[in-house]
C-alpha cells in the first residue's frame, strides 16, 4: 500500500515536471500566451512572465514577475519604540523576536531614511519569492495602516 502511494506521488511529480517543460518549450517556440492557474507557486515562477493574484475574488496584482520582484522587498528591523514602523508602502509587518519582518512596496530613499531613523537596526533588502509575496499580500497578521 505505502509503496503504491509513493509511486503514485512520484508519477505526479514526474508528470508535472514534464508538463512544465512542455509548456516552456511551447512558449519559447511559438511565443504563445498560456493562462496557467495553480497554487504551486514555484511552478509559476518557472513559467510566468506576468502574474495575477486574486484575493476574495478581486484581482489585487497584475504585473510582470520581474517588475514585481524589483518593487517589493523584505527587511528586518528593530524599531526604536517597539511598535511596527509606519511607513508608506508597508504591505505587512510580521513580528519576530525583538523586531519585525517588513514587506515593503516601492521603498524610495526618502522612506528608507525615515525607516532607518525609526529603527535601531534595519537589514539590507531581500527579494521575496512568489510564495512569500503571495502570503504577504493575502494574509494580514497585523494591521499595518
Amino acid at each position: 500500500q505505502r509503496l503504491h502511494q509513493a509511486a503514485a506521488g512520484r508519477v505526479d511529480v514526474v508528470m508535472r515536471r514534464e508538463l512544465l517543460e512542455s509548456l516552456i518549450a511551447l512558449l519559447a517556440e511559438r511565443g504563445t500566451a498560456v493562462l496557467f492557474s495553480t497554487h504551486i507557486l514555484p511552478d509559476v515562477e518557472r513559467l510566468a512572465d506576468k502574474v495575477g493574484i486574486l484575493k476574495d475574488g478581486a484581482l489585487i496584482v497584475d504585473a510582470p514577475l520581474d517588475v514585481l520582484k524589483r518593487r517589493v522587498q523584505k527587511r528586518q528591523c528593530v524599531p526604536t519604540n517597539g511598535a511596527p514602523p509606519q511607513v508608506e508602502g508597508l504591505l505587512r509587518a510580521r513580528r519576530l523576536d525583538g523586531g519585525y519582518e517588513l514587506t515593503l512596496l516601492d521603498l524610495d530613499p526618502v522612506r528608507e531614511h525615515a525607516l532607518r531613523a525609526s529603527s535601531r537596526h534595519l537589514s539590507e533588502p531581500l527579494a521575496p519569492d512568489l510564495e512569500e509575496l503571495f502570503l504577504d499580500l493575502t494574509i494580514r497578521t497585523e494591521a499595518v495602516r
